[in-house]
């Protein structure tokens, strides 16, 4: 090729001094000037395009082709024959930007190397990276990002129920709040040039259990104890002596209770309802025998071993359990005094000290 661009310089060299000298022997005409000038135009631009196509990679190989055989019949000589192979033109999308490779043969691996771009561990190439280029092929480089992303979540607790009979029926009461539980998620995002492709969850874990919220449900009825006695039945106990004498004040209100040797001052003053119960040959809820001045109570309301002064009574002591709220329950010797007492609503007692 070279040797062939520079025999064409030569004889172009050699005609434009032919020209000039024919020129130079006689006076020049305008006509004569211009011709010259235009030959000179046409060589330049030929050496151009030579020398474009030769540095582009157009023509890549120039063969000597052997002598045609309608040439060799004829005597002549064939001379050397240009053969121009063509490069495929590979084009390129990366990153938002077109890049051109020339290249004559290869993979699209080649062709991204020769381009200077590189792919990432999760990066896609389509075509595949191992197929061979080809004229106008174009290649897409999708750049793949994976972020995993960590979020927790509440777990709400749960409610249980509990029976109490200790608790009169229809209460309730909370044991134990509830708390929420903690569950850790973790997420996958996917992204193709940037744009959210799928999202998947990955993993859940429970970082922290709940805790459930526990009612107790009173079962407890405020019915009077059955008043069945049963063998051996004790013994009678005299009511309580001397009759309680009340100390009031200036204003007519109860402030101390008299009971033989003993005084008691009054700490509180309750509305409740009374009703009584007799004999059944159970010990009280504080181990003792039931007698004239045993009253049952409930221990949330009033607790056990509370003095009381309860009017047309006496004074008694809290020493069973078997009501439920603002109520008691006394001791009488028989079912016919309990039937006699019935139910008392809205009577004051005194809470002694």
């Amino acid at each position: 090729m070279l040797r062939w661009l520079g025999s064409l310089c030569a004889q172009i060299a050699a005609g434009v001094q032919s020209l000039a000298g024919t020129i130079r022997r006689r006076p020049r005409t305008r006509a004569e000037w211009l011709g010259t000038a235009g030959f000179a135009l046409v060589c330049l631009f030929v050496i151009a395009g030579v020398a474009y196509f030769t540095a582009a990679g157009r023509v890549s190989t120039v063969d000597r082709a052997p002598a045609e055989p309608a040439a060799a019949a004829m005597g002549g000589d064939a001379g050397p024959a240009i053969v121009a192979k063509q490069s495929p033109i590979v084009v390129m999308h990366s990153d938002g930007r077109m890049v051109h490779v020339m290249m004559e043969q290869g993979t699209v691996a080649e062709a991204l190397d020769q381009a200077g771009i590189a792919l990432g561990a999760d990066d896609m190439v389509v075509p595949r990276a191992d197929s061979a280029v080809a004229d106008g092929m174009e290649i897409k480089v999708i750049r793949v990002q994976v972020r995993v992303s960590e979020k927790e979540e509440a777990i709400p607790f749960k409610v249980s129920y509990k029976k109490d009979s200790t608790l009169a029926k229809g209460k309730e009461k909370v044991s134990s709040e509830g708390k929420n539980g903690v569950r850790v998620v973790k997420t996958e995002v996917i992204l193709h040039d940037g744009v959210e492709v799928s999202l998947n969850e990955i993993s859940s874990e429970v970082s922290k259990e709940p805790v459930n919220k526990v009612i107790r449900q009173g079962t407890k009825t405020a019915t009077p104890k059955p008043t069945a006695k049963k063998t051996p039945t004790p013994k009678p106990t005299p009511s309580p002596t001397p009759k309680p004498v009340l100390v009031k004040n200036d204003e007519g209100a109860i402030t101390r209770v008299k009971s033989g040797s003993k005084t008691y001052s009054v700490q509180e003053k309750m509305v409740v309802e009374i009703t009584a119960y007799t004999h059944t040959g159970d010990r009280t809820a504080t181990g003792t025998m039931p007698k004239v001045g045993t009253i049952a109570v409930d221990r949330d309301v009033i607790p056990l071993g509370t003095m009381m002064y309860v009017p047309g009574y006496g004074i008694g002591k809290a020493e069973d359990v078997g009501v439920g709220g603002e109520q008691i329950d006394v001791f009488l010797e028989s079912e016919r005094q309990c039937l006699k007492w019935g139910r008392k609503r809205g009577v004051t007692i005194y809470i002694l000290k």
